[in-house]
């Protein structure tokens, strides 16, 4: 029996199609369930941290988890980064962590830049580049000011973006 090279092309195009959607839903899935696996981590070890003896809410280990699982419920469950954001500033205030507080106000800029309150997160951002400059935290600075360049290029202030981006550029090569 001869088949036509036409026919044979299609099934060889035809098989490799079906490779790649395969191949495509494996990945994704191994993506997916990485990243539940990730928020499933950090909710065990802060229920962990949480059933301790001597357990301390101003803990800086636990507030660091606090503010990742709130970075990682970001796209998920929005109200979830501005509850954990705000409880993680709250005890960073009360125990005078000053990098957790900054990175804190920096999750609530996120969460008001992803509500479109464009100006709430612009004053964040400010307050997380003053916070930054005080403890000298140069890739928090450079975060802040990336985000607060972001804010005025959504606002359509594209000036102001211009001129935090070749900021943010300059100080990262010091």
């Amino acid at each position: 029996m001869f088949v036509s090279s036409t026919v044979l092309s299609k099934k060889i195009f035809l098989r490799k199609k079906l490779f790649a959607f395969f191949l495509l839903l494996i990945v994704g899935n191994t993506a997916l369930y990485s990243q539940l696996n990730v928020r499933d981590s950090l909710l065990n070890e802060i229920k962990k941290q949480r059933r301790q003896k001597q357990f301390n809410k101003q803990d800086t280990l636990y507030i660091n988890n606090l503010l990742e699982l709130a970075i990682q419920l970001r796209y998920y469950n929005l109200d979830s980064l501005f509850i954990l954001s705000k409880d993680a500033m709250d005890l960073s205030q009360s125990s005078d962590y000053a990098k957790g507080k900054a990175v804190a106000v920096s999750s609530l800029g996120t969460y008001y830049s992803d509500k479109g309150k464009h100006n709430k997160a612009i004053e964040k951002f400010q307050l997380v580049m003053q916070l930054a400059a005080q403890m000298e935290n140069t890739k928090l600075l450079l975060e802040a000011k990336d985000d607060l360049a972001r804010e005025y290029e959504y606002l359509g202030d594209y000036s102001k973006a211009l001129q935090q981006y070749l900021e943010t550029v300059e100080l990262a090569r010091e």
